[in-house]
């Protein structure tokens, strides 16, 4: 299924959901798991085939489940960053060349044992840094929901001089 797109300059489209991983298996899941799907479009519609293969990307973090919730293009070089979760609870920020080739990978913030990040919107500073918004839900001891907000710098470190740690929640 689909849940995020994004439209670079050109007009191509960057769309992120959930896909099948191959009879191979993707990354570390197993064959006809959930994994990460990411395709790109011409501006007319069709297939990019000089995106990944034929068009498409799957990854694969989790054995069984995995899914791309989030994704931006950003302005200056066009790296495409995606962001989801996995069964493990953790969540991920991609970061991919504008051919589709995975140049880097980093965990996202998480709680307790039970606690995960629900990536929702992926969106860039003026400086060209990654910022993910999404919310935190917590098992323990209240079984909250915090937004949170994670700002990570050009090569994908946490931004320290944004809440001291690069993560801000919102109660």
């Amino acid at each position: 299924w689909l849940d995020g797109l994004a439209v670079q300059p050109d007009g191509k489209i960057v769309v992120v959901g959930v896909a099948t991983a191959g009879p191979e298996g993707d990354g570390d899941a197993f064959p006809g798991a959930r994994v990460y799907g990411i395709g790109r479009l011409t501006a007319s519609g069709s297939a990019d085939g000089g995106f990944g293969s034929g068009g498409g990307v799957r990854i694969g973090f989790d054995p069984e489940a995995s899914s791309a919730h989030a994704v931006g293009v950003r302005p200056g070089d066009g790296a495409i960053f995606v962001a989801g979760t996995d069964a493990g609870p953790d969540a991920n920020l991609v970061q991919l060349s504008p051919s589709g080739t995975v140049n880097k990978i980093v965990l996202l913030p998480s709680g307790e044992i039970d606690d995960a990040m629900s990536p929702e919107t992926i969106l860039f500073d003026a400086a060209g840094r990654v910022i993910v918004a999404g919310d935190l839900r917590r098992s323990y001891p209240d079984d909250s929901i915090d937004l949170v907000v994670v700002r990570h710098n050009r090569d994908l470190t946490r931004d320290s001089t944004f809440s001291g740690d690069g993560v801000a929640f919102v109660d």
